[in-house]
């Protein structure tokens, strides 16, 4: 399951991710992840992105 929004005054976007692994021994694990990337469209970083997860 993820879910993503667009951040358009900050020219950013944050997203979210959960998932499930279930083995066929009952084991499960869970997994959860955050990320943020921002968007520059000036200066010496124009056209480029900074991701951090």
């Amino acid at each position: 399951m993820s879910y993503a929004q667009q951040l358009r005054g900050m020219n950013a976007s944050a997203n979210i991710t959960a998932s499930r692994k279930t083995y066929w021994n009952g084991k499960q694990n869970n997994y959860f992840s955050v990320g943020l990337n921002k968007f520059f469209d000036e200066g010496v970083m124009k056209g480029g992105n900074i991701s951090c997860l």
